[in-house]
């Protein structure tokens, strides 16, 4: 499992999209703030 931080930022928008290209997607955590 992979948990990305900031992921409603632009940098970890584009982390999670690359990361989406090589990892299933329930391997990938969003983690966000309110």
């Amino acid at each position: 499992m992979i948990a990305i931080t900031g992921a409603t930022g632009q940098l970890g928008q584009h982390v999670i999209e690359n990361l989406l290209k090589t990892t299933p997607a329930s391997h990938l955590v969003a983690i966000v703030r309110n």
